[in-house]
């Protein structure tokens, strides 16, 4: 069966709608980690490249540590480059949408689905950059564990933005 990803995308809800929706605690979070969130003069000229609208489709839910970090890191990309707009859906309900981005037989949040004007995949990004997930399974629990508050610090932010740029051919 192929997917309407159109009808998909236009069912999600915009940035704000979501935010609206959390528990005050995940909102907080949320919005404090956008506040905090610095990006690179480089990576904001790498961002401003991006030279075509592309629609962002979002599976996320507000309670997740890794949709915490990575959601406003990608909202922040949304409000720098002009050109890239999102929805989200929630994890839960959707994991037969999900089905084509699940990593080893299970849905991973978030997972970004880059769309183009036809709504057609251009590519994805899930969960959380490859060097944290290489810390995270360091046999160091010490050096994992410091890489997860780094990480949860926001100090791997930039990572996921140039993941998400090699995604769109942006390096």
């Amino acid at each position: 069966m192929r997917m309407n990803y159109e009808e998909i995308y236009n069912k999600g809800k915009k940035y704000e709608e979501f935010l609206a929706e959390q528990r005050e605690e995940d909102k907080e979070v949320l919005e404090g980690n956008y506040k905090k969130l610095t990006v690179s003069r480089e990576l904001i000229d790498k961002i401003k490249e991006i030279s075509r609208h592309l629609h962002v489709l979002v599976f996320a839910e507000g309670w997740c540590p890794d949709c915490q970090v990575n959601l406003p890191v990608l909202r922040k990309m949304v409000d720098i480059s002009g050109k890239l707009d999102m929805r989200i859906l929630p994890r839960s309900g959707n994991e037969d949408i999900m089905e084509p981005f699940y990593i080893d037989g299970k849905p991973k949040i978030p997972t970004f689905v880059f769309l183009n004007k036809d709504f057609e995949i251009i590519g994805m990004w899930i969960e959380r950059p490859d060097v944290v997930k290489k810390l995270l399974s360091d046999e160091d629990e010490d050096k994992a564990t410091i890489a997860k508050m780094d990480y949860l610090d926001l100090k791997y932010s930039e990572e996921t933005i140039k993941e998400i740029l090699e995604v769109l051919n942006i390096s």
